[in-house]
């Protein structure tokens, strides 16, 4: 029984992983052609809730950016973003 769980938690950390990798790849070939991350910590940044977040990412991938991104696309760049920068 150990064993089933400790495979289903690798598992389940390998899938995160996969996602974390893809978020990330679809922000580095695409908002990082706009701006470097320093907008993300900067001392006087914009975004300033995960709400404001989301719309930012939103309006990026549907605006300036011109990505052909999914809404879950878009959900998953900023997860990222949150999880690696913002932390709200």
């Amino acid at each position: 029984m150990r064993l089933v769980f400790i495979f289903s938690f690798l598992l389940l950390n390998v899938g995160i992983t996969n996602a974390e990798n893809k978020a990330a790849s679809l922000h580095d070939s695409k908002c990082l052609t706009c701006h470097s991350t320093s907008v993300y910590t900067s001392d006087n940044r914009k975004v300033k809730s995960l709400s404001a977040l989301a719309q930012r990412v939103n309006m990026c991938a549907k605006g300036g950016a011109r990505v052909n991104w999914t809404d879950k696309q878009i959900d998953s760049v900023t997860e990222y973003l949150n999880e690696r920068y913002y932390r709200f």
